[in-house]
C-alpha cells in the first residue's frame, strides 16, 4: 500500500483532473465558412461507383462489439463540429466514437475542448460558436432554461439506473459502522460540490427521508483536491461523489461506499447532451449524423462493460482519453451509466426543478417540452437497427 502522503497526493491529483477538468483558453470562435465550390455543407456524398472507395473509414463493420449502422455516405465537404465538455469518464461514448472514427465516417470533423465547468461554455453553446456540449442538471442549468436561453437537449450523458452505483454516497471509514439509515446523517459534516448542485438535491432527499433538515447537518464545500485530506483527518464525514474517486477513496481506507445514488434516486438524469439551436435547426443532417456516431460509441462502451465484448480494447481507449490510466482501476470500479438509446429522463429533471424551486434556488418553471428534442436520438436508433439490448 502506498505511503499515506503519497496516497493523498494521488487522490488529489486524480480527483482534480476528473472533476475540475483542464482549463480552457477561451470560447472557440465560429468555424469559417468554406470557400471551396461543391455540394452544400452537410450534403451527403454521392454513392461510389462499383468497386470504388468512398474514402470513409470502414470502422463500424470491422470492430468487434460495435453495432453497425445502415450504410450512409459521409457528408461532403466534412462538417466541422466543436464539442465542449468537462473532462470526465462519463464522456466515454464520445471518446470511443472518436477513437473508432465513427464521427469521421459520417463526414464530421469533430474538435473537442475541455472546460473547468459547463458554465464556462454555455454562452458559446447558446450562440452557436460551439455546436455540442454537455450540461449538468443543477439549479444553474434550470435557471438558464427559465431565462429562455435557447438550447436543445438531445440525449442522455449520465443517469442512475438501478444497479449502476457509479455515483455514490461515501462515508468516512472511522464512522461507517454508525450509519444504518438516513437519520444517521444528523450532526455530520457533509461536503457538496456547490450550492445548487445535483448533490444538493440528493442530500435534501436523504435528509427528508430521515426526518431531518439542513439545520441538522453541517454542509461544507470542500474542493476536490482536499477531499482525501479532510476524510483522513476527520474534518469531513460524508461526501456524494463519482467514480473513480469512490474506488480510490475506498481502496486507501479513507471512506466506505454507503449507498449508491441509483438506490436513492433511481434513473435520475444527471447530465445531458445539448445542441446549439443553430446546429439543430440549420444543420439537421450533421446533427443527426453526430448523434448516430455518438450512440455507436455509447453502445460499444456498454457492450464492453455489460457484456464483456471487446472490453480490453475499450478500456485501452479510455485509459488514453481519461485521467484513469490504470486498466486495473477500470476493472474494479462501477462504470458511468450511459443510455444506449440516448433517452433523457425528463420526469427526473422536473423533480429536480420542483425541489430547487422549493428551496428558492430556481424561480421559474422551464418549458422542458421546448428544450428537450429526442428526434435526433430516435433517428439514430432507427439507423442502428432499433433499441439497444
Amino acid at each position: 500500500m502506498m505511503p499515506w502522503r503519497l496516497g493523498l497526493f494521488l487522490i488529489a491529483s486524480l480527483t482534480a483532473s476528473l472533476i475540475a477538468g483542464a482549463a480552457a483558453c477561451g470560447a472557440p470562435a465560429p468555424a469559417a465558412p468554406s470557400s471551396e465550390p461543391g455540394p452544400a455543407r452537410g450534403a451527403a456524398a454521392p454513392s461510389a461507383a462499383p468497386g470504388a472507395s468512398s474514402g470513409a473509414p470502414a470502422v463500424a463493420s470491422s470492430q468487434p462489439g460495435s453495432v453497425p449502422a445502415a450504410a450512409l455516405a459521409p457528408l461532403q465537404p466534412a462538417v466541422p463540429v466543436k464539442v465542449a465538455y468537462v473532462q470526465s469518464i462519463g464522456n466515454a461514448g464520445i471518446y470511443v466514437a472518436l477513437e473508432r472514427g465513427y464521427f469521421q465516417e459520417q463526414g464530421l470533423d469533430v474538435e473537442t475542448s475541455n472546460f473547468r465547468s459547463t458554465a464556462e461554455f454555455m454562452p458559446s453553446l447558446a450562440r452557436g460558436d460551439i455546436q455540442v456540449g454537455t450540461a449538468d442538471v443543477n439549479a444553474g442549468f434550470l435557471n438558464i432554461l427559465g431565462r429562455e436561453v435557447d438550447l436543445r437537449f438531445v440525449a442522455d450523458r449520465g443517469t442512475t439506473p438501478p444497479g449502476a452505483g457509479w455515483y455514490a454516497v461515501m462515508v468516512r471509514s472511522g464512522i461507517a459502522d454508525q450509519f444504518h439509515d438516513y437519520r444517521d446523517l444528523a450532526g455530520r459534516t457533509i461536503s457538496l460540490s456547490f450550492e445548487g448542485a445535483f448533490n444538493h438535491w440528493l442530500l435534501g432527499v436523504m435528509l427528508e427521508r430521515g426526518g431531518l433538515t439542513f439545520d441538522d447537518v453541517n454542509v461544507v464545500f470542500i474542493p476536490p483536491t482536499d477531499v482525501a485530506v479532510a476524510l483522513a483527518n476527520g474534518t469531513l464525514d460524508v461526501i456524494p461523489t463519482f467514480e473513480p474517486t469512490n474506488t480510490v477513496l475506498a481502496e486507501n481506507g479513507w471512506a466506505v461506499r454507503w449507498r449508491g445514488v441509483d438506490e436513492i434516486l433511481p434513473n435520475a438524469q444527471i447530465v445531458v447532451m445539448a445542441y446549439a439551436p443553430r446546429f439543430a435547426q440549420e444543420e439537421p443532417e450533421a446533427a443527426r449524423r453526430w448523434m448516430l456516431a455518438y450512440l455507436k460509441g455509447v453502445r460499444e462502451y456498454n457492450d464492453a462493460y455489460h457484456k464483456g465484448i471487446n472490453r480490453d480494447a475499450v478500456v485501452q481507449m479510455l485509459t488514453q482519453a481519461t485521467a484513469v490510466k490504470d486498466p486495473a482501476t477500470w476493472n474494479k470500479m462501477v462504470w458511468p451509466a450511459l443510455h444506449g438509446d440516448g433517452t433523457i429522463n425528463v420526469a427526473s429533471i422536473r423533480q429536480a426543478e420542483a425541489w430547487f424551486q422549493q428551496q428558492g434556488m430556481v424561480r421559474q418553471t422551464a418549458d422542458l417540452d421546448r428544450f428537450v428534442d429526442p428526434s435526433f436520438a430516435e433517428w439514430a436508433v432507427a439507423q442502428l437497427g432499433g433499441p439497444y439490448r
